[in-house]
């Protein structure tokens, strides 16, 4: 039954009928991605994150400004903590 249901899907997406009919003639394309907002930080955007432990997930939404700030403080954090500790050298014999 899968094997017919594929070989039925196949042939719907080789047919000719399938393929992109053109525009109408007096409809205009759709705006670029920079003329939606795409960078507008006051955009709202979701995410599902998931809840460590559980099956669940969590929705969050932020704005792209917020998600922006949240992605340079965790990489802010993790250089820091790449670098080492800033402790004073023990060679002095003050540890």
């Amino acid at each position: 039954m899968f094997i017919a249901l594929l070989a039925g899907l196949m042939m719907v997406a080789s047919s000719p009928g399938a393929a992109a009919t053109p525009a109408p003639a007096g409809a205009t394309p759709a705006p670029s991605s920079s003329a939606t907002g795409k960078s507008d930080p006051n955009r709202m955007i979701c995410k599902k994150e998931s809840i460590p432990g559980s099956r669940f997930t969590t929705k969050t939404c932020r704005t792209l400004a917020e998600w922006e700030q949240l992605a340079e403080d965790a990489r802010t954090v993790t250089r820091d903590i790449q670098s080492g500790p800033n402790l004073p050298s023990c060679g002095s014999g003050q540890c």
